[in-house]
């Protein structure tokens, strides 16, 4: 497996596509900023909770396009940029293009076809062929976070773990409308953290290290049946990261021209690179 040498600005770009394709003492930890006294709630709570994440997931747009800005700081690099992304879910096609946010020349470029990925990295002219099967962004960036667990995000749905058994429910002892769906699977602990009905923050943490990846869901807007966040803020405590991903000019519904969206112009003397 190729191991490419991280930097800041590769680290934010990858973290952000990831966001817009979007972690314990204790397994029933409350994502940053929320320690509430909590009281464990009974099964059918927890089941519903988990049912309103589903119910979310199966009526996800089938198609939208949107600008976006993204501003974020890793260690003492500050990163901002603006983009495009195309998002299409039969066929499974994506298309998110970052820019350079004074003089508009794209930074990173990823193209979806199907399972297949493609990173293209203008400034050093590199081409990177990867599968949604067999990512590793270690490979990429400095994050410390599955695939998986990212790319639900840009589709407008909420992720959930793989292989997944519902550890714990919690009830905020002083705001009945707050709840806790607690799950686990062999490699992480996922808290999801409700307003009512609605998730708006989730806390990964991965087993064997115990580092921490939060989601903060801000600014839900609903469209038809489905669901979408219109802010989407990571934290990343452990290696002192963090990304706000901001959405306008959402279209849904939009009809995508396949020849268009997956072709990426390559430099002249550009490499490829196949990472599986």
């Amino acid at each position: 497996m190729k191991m490419i040498r991280a930097n800041y600005r590769r680290t934010i770009s990858i973290c952000a596509i990831m966001i817009a394709m979007a972690s314990m003492a204790a397994c029933a930890s409350v994502p940053a900023g929320q320690e509430k006294r909590v009281t464990a709630s009974d099964v059918e709570r927890s089941r519903r909770l988990l049912a309103i994440v589903q119910d979310i997931n199966k009526k996800a747009v089938d198609s939208y396009s949107a600008q976006f800005t993204v501003e974020g700081v890793f260690g003492k690099s500050k990163f901002n940029s603006i983009g495009e992304a195309l998002y299409n879910r039969n066929p499974r096609m994506a298309r998110l293009t970052f820019f350079d946010i004074v003089f508009k020349s794209p930074l990173t470029i990823l193209v979806q076809d199907g399972t297949a990925l493609k990173f293209y990295f203008p400034a050093e002219k590199t081409l990177y062929l990867d599968s949604i099967e067999t990512i590793n962004l270690k490979n990429y960036a400095a994050i410390d976070i599955d695939f998986a667990l990212l790319y639900p995000f840009a589709s407008g749905q909420i992720p959930v773990l793989d292989g997944h058994s519902i550890k714990q429910g919690l009830i905020a002892e002083n705001d009945s409308n707050r709840s806790y769906l607690v799950l686990e699977n062999r490699d992480y602990f996922q808290t999801i953290s409700f307003s009512g009905d609605f998730p708006d923050k989730i806390l990964y943490i991965r087993k064997s290290n115990r580092n921490k990846t939060e989601f903060y869901l801000e600014k839900p807007h609903r469209e038809k049946t489905g669901l979408f966040y219109r802010k989407i803020r990571m934290l990343a405590p452990d290696s002192g990261g963090r990304l706000s991903f901001t959405f306008s000019e959402i279209r849904y519904d939009v009809r995508m021209d396949a020849a268009s969206m997956l072709k990426i112009n390559l430099d002249k003397g550009a490499k490829i690179v196949n990472m599986q």
